[in-house]
């Protein structure tokens, strides 16, 4: 639909590739959300004759949202290369050909359904609508999202809530952090396995309070910082805070591991991850922190986001009815805001009418017939200039008037 021209989507998700190749890519800067970093960014978007910018990066998601006109050749690489600097080229056409676009009312349609989490690798999680929030809220800051993003994203936000409220889609969330759980308590831990624990971020402060509710006691927590660290540790009567420097020390012997920690170098010594025995291990991070030659070691269950797919898809199953319903609120929020848009294009373009209007008035006072209103008395002049004054407040609301009128007729 022309009303939706120049709305544009370029992404990368868990579908169009597996999260270890997927989280080398989201692996850089711009995954921090960078401050004061809107000149630069806009420099960027001059150069691809884009105007506004709205990015997100989640675990398993990079999607860029832009507004502009038709964008400079090869832009698709030229962004990767952009968050990128130090990627050879090779490797930027490899990801280019990766990209998926959308345009139009396709790039309107999915960002609906990324806010919404029908575009999720578990549908119905609430998560996304935060990481969505946030990434909006730096692109105001950054003053990167101009009013044609500020629309399209407002009315995302609003269409989810509806989708949570008026659908079961989000009863009883079930996360990421939680069908890792949940496939780690099939093999039936007991409640005094030895825990370890590296990472005290967000996914792992999480995890810990699942196994904190399901009584585990027995926990050791290795993160680059103490303070973290003895915060979750605390949570357990036999918990300890470890630097993770300490890995390479820690001879103890463990049942579970659960990682989650943001790099790509090896942080586990071999002795830790070739011990003998059952042991379940949780890979969460992206990309993974366990090296492939340990994921299928003898007794070892290798559980990472990957591995969560099946689940996730039995989710969807269970939910099917709930999304038909939620792509019908998606229908009527998208038939919304295309009326929404051509209301702000008519008023746009009805926004000459008044300047036009008194153009006219002042030449027909100034020139056309000055001579005649001069020759009148000054209670005269009063009278006209009133009757001009009316006819032109009454004169610029009806084409206006009428316009919206003919806008909502259509709507209905």
């Amino acid at each position: 639909m022309s009303i939706f021209k120049g709305y544009r989507v370029v992404t990368l998700t868990f579908r169009e590739e597996n999260i270890r190749e997927l989280g080398k890519l989201l692996s850089n800067p711009a995954h921090n959300y960078p401050e004061n970093a809107g000149d630069h960014f806009h420099r960027f978007l001059a150069q691809i004759h884009q105007n506004e910018l709205f990015y997100l990066i989640t675990c398993n998601r990079l999607l860029f949202l832009f507004h502009g006109e038709e964008p400079s050749p090869h832009w698709i690489s030229d962004l990767i290369r952009y968050f990128h600097l130090e990627m050879p080229k090779e490797d930027c056409c490899t990801w280019e050909s990766k990209m998926i676009v959308y345009s139009g009312a396709e790039a309107v349609n999915h960002i609906l359904e990324v806010a919404s989490s029908l575009d999720s690798l578990v549908v119905g999680e609430r998560e996304i609508l935060g990481q969505f929030r946030k990434a909006y809220k730096y692109s105001l800051d950054q003053r990167l999202a101009g009013p044609h993003l500020r629309f399209l994203l407002d009315s995302a936000i609003r269409c989810s809530r509806q989708v949570y409220t008026h659908t079961r889609i989000a009863n009883n969330p079930v996360s990421i952090v939680s069908l890792a759980y949940t496939k780690m308590i099939e093999k039936r831990p007991r409640k005094s396995a030895k825990i370890i624990l590296t990472g005290a971020g967000q996914t792992n402060t999480l995890m810990a309070k699942y196994l904190q509710k399901e009584g585990f006691k027995n926990i050791t927590i290795f993160n680059r910082t103490l303070p973290k660290a003895r915060d979750l540790a605390a949570l357990f009567s036999h918990g300890q805070a470890l630097l993770l420097s300490q890995l390479d020390d820690y001879k103890e012997s463990f049942d579970i591991l659960i990682t989650c920690i943001d790099t790509t170098a090896n942080i586990f010594p071999h002795h830790l991850l070739s011990a003998q025995g059952d042991k379940i291990i949780v890979d969460l991070a992206v990309p993974g922190n366990i090296p492939l030659e340990y994921q299928h070691s003898p007794g070892h269950y290798y559980i990472n986001i990957d591995s969560l797919r099946d689940l996730a898809q039995s989710n969807m199953t269970l939910r099917k009815k709930e999304i038909t319903k939620a792509r019908r609120i998606l229908t009527e929020n998208i038939s919304d805001f295309q009326h929404l848009l051509r209301q702000k294009k008519v008023a746009r373009s009805m926004s000459e009418i008044p300047k036009k209007i008194r153009e006219i008035k002042c030449k027909a006072i100034e020139t056309v017939f000055q001579q005649e209103i001069s020759k009148m008395d000054s209670q005269s002049r009063d009278t006209l200039y009133k009757v001009i004054d009316y006819i032109e407040s009454k004169y610029i609301s009806i084409p206006i008037s009428i316009a919206r009128k003919a806008l909502e007729t259509e709507h209905k």
